[in-house]
């Protein structure tokens, strides 16, 4: 558990002390800010609780070191696909039916909860309309608004917020080999997001994006062209870069009222949103025509505001 995500845990083990459990509970804030580990932590919290006299409870205990319990039920996005689907959701209401392995709580946890197609929101939707007893659904969720309105209204709805930068910075400090710098500059990437900031440090990320911040310079000081910038970005991770870029460019809009009052600017910003969408979505997009024609009118409007 993070130590930040203390005062949540205690507010929902008081519900649980006073039996005043939601059927479901919604965990809603930015990605990369630590609710997945929370969620766990929520679920370990109501599942390991229980029949401490087991005499099985050191073997369900080692469960948890290995991040898996048999009372604990996760769905996600299968492999290779985006959505999580009706017969996901299905199969889980088949074994939340059944008693408990420790005779206690069953908890499930569905990571991101926007994932679901609009057959599955409602399949849940049933079952949170129809609970079992000791059942507690925990959903993860980055944009809570895709959601269906009737199962925000089952739910009780826990805003998850970032620490404090220097408490995210300490903890990182603490948990990793990385000096003050290099965790400074990733915290900034990651817009205070520490997991996610921790995992640009242990991956290649910082490297490609000072890469990619270089070439938008290239391009724009005319050493290279956009085209020869695209060429090059593209070999980069397209939503990573997009994320950047598109970072960059709202602090153009906020910063500079001559960037705040120009058309072609919003437009990139939307041009942007629709890349990022289409290539989420799984469609063919063609990364060198579309990456010419951002960096083009980006260009063309430092050009003109300059």
């Amino acid at each position: 558990m993070l130590p930040w995500h203390k005062k949540i845990i205690n507010q929902i083990d008081l519900l649980k002390k006073r039996s005043k459990v939601p059927n479901g509970i919604i965990l809603k804030g930015h990605v990369g800010i630590g609710k997945n580990k929370l969620a766990k932590a929520i679920a370990k919290a109501f599942i390991s609780n229980e029949h401490s006299d087991d005499p099985r409870a050191s073997e369900y205990t080692n469960h948890w070191t290995s991040d898996f319990h048999p009372d604990l039920y996760r769905i996600e996005p299968e492999e290779k696909k985006s959505v999580i689907s009706v017969d996901q959701i299905r199969a889980v209401k088949e074994n939340l039916l059944k008693m408990s392995h420790q005779g206690g709580w069953k908890v499930c946890l569905i990571s991101p909860a926007e994932s679901m197609n609009h057959n599955a929101m409602n399949s849940l939707l049933k079952i949170l309309e129809e609970p079992t007893s000791k059942t507690l659904f925990i959903l993860v969720s980055h944009k809570p608004k895709m959601l269906l309105k009737t199962i925000l209204s089952r739910c009780q709805l826990i805003n998850v917020e970032s620490p404090e930068r220097e408490v995210a910075t300490q903890w990182i400090l603490e948990n990793s080999e990385y000096d003050r710098s290099q965790v400074d500059c990733a915290i900034d990437l990651s817009n205070n997001r520490l997991l996610l900031a921790k995992d640009y440090l242990d991956s290649n990320i910082l490297t490609e994006h000072s890469k990619f911040t270089k070439l938008l310079s290239a391009a724009l000081t005319r050493q290279i062209s956009f085209i020869e910038a695209a060429e090059e970005i593209k070999k980069i991770d397209c939503i990573s870069c997009l994320d950047w870029f598109l970072g960059y460019v709202h602090k153009l809009i906020i910063e500079n009222p001559n960037h705040n009052n120009s058309p072609s600017l919003h437009e990139c910003v939307d041009q942007i949103y629709i890349f990022k969408k289409n290539i989420l979505m799984g469609h063919s997009v063609n990364l060198q025509l579309c990456w010419e024609n951002l960096l083009m009118r980006w260009i063309k409007q430092e050009i003109r505001v300059k």
